[in-house]
Formats: structure tokens, sequence, C-alpha cells
């Protein structure tokens, strides 16, 4: 469950699904004018309102381990100047560009990277990032 202000940007890591359950959506109507379904009892039916005890951990004063369990991982990343990354065999990767900008470098391809720009590094993939910027990775 979760609502966003004005002005907040979120990456939304999370498990796949195909539903959405609405419980409240600011008066707004569909295709036909008429005010969209809520779906009050089934968001509280699937909700697991427990707390999840976990406490970000420093890895090596560049990297931050967010979240790390059965679904996905995810990080932080602080590039300053070069730095090697993979995405093993394992998982793909997500990249968003939290701050500053750069180069990623895969081989012969560069991509410029900037604050808000999101990418995919393919599974069995190393790849440089160059520059001076802070990024989210998350892998599956």
């Amino acid at each position: 469950i979760h609502a966003l202000g004005k002005g907040n940007v979120i990456a939304e890591v999370q498990q796949s699904s195909n539903s959405t359950y609405r419980i409240y959506d600011f008066e707004r109507r569909d295709a036909q004018g008429n005010l969209r379904e809520l779906h009050i009892d089934k968001a509280v039916d699937v909700s697991d309102l427990t707390p999840i005890e976990y406490e970000p951990v420093e890895l090596d004063g560049q990297i931050t381990e967010l979240i790390k369990n059965q679904y996905f991982y995810t990080r932080l990343v602080k590039v300053r100047g070069s730095r090697k990354l993979e995405a093993t065999d394992q998982s793909f990767q997500a990249l968003v560009v939290v701050k500053g900008n750069g180069v990623l470098v895969d081989g012969q391809q560069q991509y410029e990277l900037k604050q808000g720009d999101g990418l995919f590094v393919e599974a069995n993939t190393v790849y440089e990032v160059e520059g001076n910027l802070e990024l989210l990775i998350a892998e599956v």
C-alpha cells in the first residue's frame, strides 16, 4: 500500500503481479465517466502489515545493500571515477541513476547516464560505469 505526494520519485522494486487493488482513487473516472471501482476488502485480505526487520548493510563504503530476500536484491552503488560491475548468469539487472551522471561501457557500446535514467543490463555481463553518480541496482 502506498501513496505519493507531489514531487516524489520512487523506484518500486517488487515481486511481479498482475493485480492492482485500489483503496482510494482521487475521484478518477474511467473512459465512460464512471468512478473507478475500489477494492478495499481485497486489498485488506492480501495485505501483510508485519514490519520488515532489515537494516541496510554497508559493504565496502561505496556499495550499500538495501534489501536482499528470496525475491530480489537491491543495492545502492556510488561511483566516483570508474567501477567495474557484473550482472551474474543468475539474473539481469535493472539500473536507475539516482544522482549524478556518467557513462556505462559494455564492450564496444557506451550509454550516457544522467539522473532519472533507467536501463537493463543482460545477465552474464561485465560492464564499467564511469563518472560521478549513484546507481540503484536491482536483480531477481
